[in-house]
């Protein structure tokens, strides 16, 4: 190789150095996470519509009567975007889903979930909480990160929450009544798809 060709080669070596570790420093820097995304309440999310949001200390005290403790989020819920949803509209609409979704930038509590473990791993705990029978795992769609769904029962009361996890946001589904998961992650896939950005 002559001295030209040998100068070239180091120097496109050094340039190669250069860009890995560049990119290790923004990756170290962002928290290695993927991109940043939020989530805030769409006014629909497939076939439901948002009927009324509600504060977080409301929803803590109207969930925690109904279903108990709300686990891993509840210290999270003066943070929470929370909407009750259902079909139809107007004085007939029937109240079906509450959506409670959190962006781990707003939140110390969710924060410090997120970054307990895999999106797998705080999915599970989440729905820990919610008196379950077992839980199971979905495809999470787009975003990535996961999704599980379960049925419980508490105080007579049949529903079956879904939770979503990636690096930067987590949500909790809440469908009334006992219905097939599948069917559940579905509905769950399309309030991630209307609600994170």
């Amino acid at each position: 190789m002559s001295m030209t060709g040998t100068i070239v080669a180091i120097a496109a070596i050094v340039v190669a150095a250069l860009v890995v570790v560049g990119l290790v420093v923004v990756f170290r820097a962002s928290g290695g996470h993927e991109p940043t995304r939020r989530v805030s309440l769409p006014d629909a999310a497939g076939d439901y519509q948002l009927i009324r949001s509600v504060d977080g200390r409301t929803a803590a005290s109207m969930l925690g009567s109904q279903l108990g403790s709300l686990g891993a989020i509840s210290d999270a819920m003066s943070s929470a975007q929370i909407g009750v949803y259902g079909t139809g509209s107007g004085p007939t609409a029937l109240p079906t889903v509450v959506f409670l979704g959190f962006n781990r930038s707003d939140s110390s509590a969710i924060d410090s979930l997120i970054g307990s473990g895999t999106a797998a791993k705080v999915a599970r705990e989440v729905l820990g909480g919610a008196s379950s029978v077992s839980a199971s795992s979905f495809d999470p769609g787009p975003y990535g990160g996961a999704l599980d769904c379960t049925q419980a029962r508490r105080n007579a009361t049949a529903y079956t929450p879904c939770v979503w996890v990636d690096g930067s946001t987590l949500a909790l589904v809440l469908r009334i009544g006992d219905i097939d998961t599948g069917i559940a992650a579905g509905m769950t896939r399309e309030f991630r798809a209307a609600a994170e950005h």
